[in-house]
């Protein structure tokens, strides 16, 4: 089990960069007014500080969290999201899970448990790697060193378009709707609760 959370030590080379790029992603679907939660925020919780002046309120969740400085519509709590996740059912506007499926040990139960937070009508967002850019993340980790050895090593999962389409269709989520970035070695997914 994982004892740190993304973001808490020093981070390799392109971790800032790579971790930017998801934002830009996720930022996109972020709406003046909402009660947002971030599934694997991160030591700090960077993207809700990112988007805190246009939500209501921002709750985060990983296996450690720094709740030093934060804004006052921001809190973050420490909770292992391969367990039961669900601290208020059909309370979020939305749920991020940045870089996140490919570490959770069920995807399926992960975002069953996620549609419950969710309020009717409620979206999800999620990032992960593509299936095929499994061998360029492992490369660029253990041979070049420039992405974290330690959040690679833990990847307990890999998606394309269709699994993880299917995946979402398990958990009784609708109007999945699903794209690439980075080069089509990532997927961006978004999802409703009906």
């Amino acid at each position: 089990m994982r004892k740190i959370s993304h973001m808490q030590g020093r981070e390799a080379f392109l971790e800032r960069f790579l971790s930017e790029m998801r934002f830009r992603q996720a930022i996109k679907y972020i709406k003046y007014g909402q009660v947002v939660a971030d599934l694997g925020c991160g030591f700090h919780g960077n993207f809700l500080r990112r988007v805190e002046g246009k939500i209501k309120l921002g709750i985060g969740y990983d296996v450690s969290v720094s709740n030093s400085s934060l804004p006052k519509n921001i809190t973050l709590k420490k909770i292992d999201l391969n367990k039961n996740i669900v601290i208020k059912k059909n309370y979020f506007d939305l749920v991020i899970a940045l870089a996140v499926l490919e570490h959770i040990d069920n995807p399926e139960h992960f975002l069953k448990q996620i549609k419950l937070m969710l309020k009717k009508g409620g979206k999800v967002i999620i990032t992960t790697p593509h299936k095929k850019g499994k061998n360029i993340l492992e490369f660029i980790s253990f041979k070049l060193g420039l992405v974290s050895r330690q959040e690679i090593m833990d990847h307990k999962n890999y998606f394309d378009e269709t699994s993880l389409k299917n995946v979402f269709k398990k958990a009784g989520l609708i109007k999945i709707k699903i794209d690439t970035f980075e080069l089509g070695l990532n997927l961006i997914t978004s999802a409703k609760k009906n």
